[in-house]
């Protein structure tokens, strides 16, 4: 059963209100949401601390950030470059296991070295043809099991309760490589045709990573660094335009 916050959040998403837009009155509404005032006061109270709203003295309290998440580094950034592509996009997981996760991975998440850590490996489609395959690799303390592609191909929203929202990053790294015979295989290409590959770590506001992830993709697309700051409102499940990339 949903609390107050959460009832307040997803009027917020059922009225599509936007960054800037005004919320209702906390007494229309706890009528509206059929809460007591004292309910929405506390949940307004939550929300403006996780940065999902904002209050102006004397005017009124507003969505405080645009629900965004689009880059290349992100699952839903994934999806929106095949619907871009004019392909049909589609999401099946191969595989939960424990698997001795690359260095880089292992480094960003702190894990202990040459050590098996949970994966969920994430393989897209556009209109049933492989196009990228993602292992995403959680931080200690975070199950696999708060992760469901049935409800989404956004890694990020299961995160919200887990780390600190506010002043929050995902930070993505991408190159050209050659399929091994695995990835290859997975993607249907030839073994050694290049690809994209792509490092993605999520950061809480305080500093702690929550969640690496490596991608290879089909077809290629340009080398890039991203760095962009998570709000609150990314952490529910929306999408929206690509961000610029820092390293033009």
């Amino acid at each position: 059963m949903e609390d107050a916050a959460q009832r307040v959040q997803s009027y917020i998403q059922e009225e599509n209100l936007a960054a800037g837009d005004r919320l209702p009155a906390e007494v229309v509404l706890a009528q509206k949401l059929k809460l007591s005032r004292n309910s929405v006061r506390e949940a307004y109270v939550s929300l403006i601390g996780k940065g999902v709203i904002r209050r102006k003295h004397g005017v009124g309290t507003f969505v405080a950030n645009p629900p965004l998440l689009n880059s290349l580094g992100g699952s839903v950034g994934f999806w929106s470059l095949i619907e871009e592509a004019g392909l049909k996009p589609s999401l099946r997981e191969l595989v939960r296991d424990k698997v001795q996760p690359p260095k880089d991975i292992a480094d960003l998440l702190d894990l202990p070295a040459r050590a098996p850590a949970p994966r969920m490996r994430w393989l897209f489609l556009a209109s049933d043809t492989p196009c990228i395959l993602i292992d995403h690799y959680p931080a200690a303390g975070i199950p696999l099991d708060i992760f469901d592609p049935i409800n989404g191909p956004n890694a990020v929203p299961p995160l919200r309760n887990r780390i600190v929202v506010e002043g929050a990053t995902l930070v993505t790294r991408t190159t050209a490589v050659n399929a091994s015979a695995e990835i290859a295989a997975l993607l249907d290409v030839d073994e050694g045709q290049a690809l994209l590959s792509g490092t993605s770590v999520i950061e809480g506001g305080d500093g702690q990573a929550a969640l690496a992830s490596r991608s290879w993709m089909v077809p290629q697309l340009l080398n890039s660094q991203q760095v962009m700051s998570l709000t609150a409102s990314h952490f529910l499940n929306t999408a929206a335009p690509t961000p610029k990339d820092p390293n033009p």
